[in-house]
């Protein structure tokens, strides 16, 4: 007997799509938040500390740090990077120690 397959298989791009749908309001709501405060003209920096603190205040008592980590709310740069943000998130890497951070630049029309 054969047995036939109902469920398709997820393809990368929607992978893709359900982790950037999967991302709560409140954390980009906190990202544009920081992005606004730390906009020095011509890029906005912050670091993911700052970005956990901002999106806990406004997430309110329903969230915790744990769950937002384990669910990977915070990688939000595709998101932003469709909005025309060019994104890079630095992190420390073998011996190393650093704050994790976020840096925003505009991308340029022409080149990217």
């Amino acid at each position: 007997m054969q047995n036939k397959i109902k469920m398709k298989p997820i393809s990368p791009n929607e992978v893709k799509q359900k982790r950037i749908e999967s991302i709560p309001d409140f954390v980009i709501e906190a990202a544009n938040n920081l992005i606004a405060k730390k906009w020095n003209g011509f890029s906005s920096t912050f670091k993911l500390n700052e970005l956990v603190k901002e999106s806990l205040k406004i997430g309110g008592d329903e969230v915790s740090r744990e769950d937002l980590f384990d669910n990977h709310s915070f990688d939000i740069e595709p998101i932003f990077e469709k909005a025309g943000w060019k994104v890079n998130f630095d992190k420390p890497g073998y011996n190393e120690s650093y704050d994790s951070f976020f840096e925003f630049t505009p991308k340029k029309k022409n080149n990217e």
